[in-house]
């Protein structure tokens, strides 16, 4: 009864893109708890983004964290290659969860003096690997659809890291709505670092620019720099050019 319940709410959500719980309630006969439940096995499996008082149909969702791995996959590595040019020895960096983020540290010395801060499975298991690297991590329930930690027990505990640089990841990045996620969970965590890092560089490819997802974590212009694989339209340009973000090609 409970998979047949939840095959229906997601056909449900597929077709109307976005509802409240008390509608999912009064549509499925069921209580706030049982949809809550609900709701929170869908978010796992990927299905679904929460927000505030209700959840969205994920669009985006691909089947696993592998199969989105794979996509531009050539040309994410040579974008984590040219952001870890950018670290420098005795920094204190942040490196967000994500398939483009994963591997900057495989493209630096693995003897190099490092505070690591994420709250990415791939980047705590390469970091472990690396002797002089100081790591923590955020988050205190694992979410394997993007291989992420989640959950902060107090938030002003984050805020208190003294980051250099930020490298974040994206659902999308556009001019209006800025960087955007599709998770709220995640969202929370991305939108605390970046009000607390010194420079925020945003690894993108360019199938993400001029794109947005459901929720905002920062402003386009509170960014110091893009790193993508080629230039976006004029417009996006122009408006990164005024606000002195760097936007940084690969090879």
């Amino acid at each position: 009864m409970k998979n047949t319940r939840l095959k229906k709410i997601e056909s449900f959500l597929k077709e109307k893109e976005t509802s409240t719980v008390q509608e999912l309630c009064e549509v499925f006969n069921v209580s706030v708890n049982t949809i809550r439940r609900d709701i929170a096995e869908l978010t796992e499996k990927g299905t679904v983004n929460k927000f505030y008082g209700g959840v969205s149909y994920n669009k985006t969702k691909y089947s696993t964290y592998e199969n989105r791995s794979t996509q531009n996959k050539s040309i994410k590595d040579r974008i984590s290659e040219l952001a870890a040019k950018n670290i420098k020895e005795d920094e204190i960096i942040y490196i967000d969860s994500g398939t483009t983020t994963a591997n900057i540290l495989t493209h630096l010395d693995s003897n190099i003096r490092l505070t690591v801060i994420t709250n990415s499975l791939d980047i705590i298991t390469h970091a472990s690997k690396m002797p002089n690297v100081e790591l923590y991590i955020i988050g205190y329930k694992y979410r394997s659809i993007s291989r992420s930690f989640i959950g902060t027990l107090d938030n002003n505990k984050v805020l208190n890291f003294n980051i250099n640089k930020a490298f974040m990841s994206v659902s999308g990045i556009s001019i209006s709505e800025g960087l955007t996620n599709s998770d709220y969970s995640e969202t929370e965590i991305k939108h605390s670092i970046c009000n607390i890092a010194n420079e925020i560089f945003v690894l993108a490819d360019s199938t993400k620019i001029n794109k947005s997802a459901l929720l905002t974590y920062c402003d386009l212009e509170g960014i110091d720099a893009i790193f993508t694989d080629k230039n976006s339209d004029t417009n996006f340009n122009n408006f990164c050019e005024k606000h002195n973000i760097k936007i940084l090609i690969c090879d």
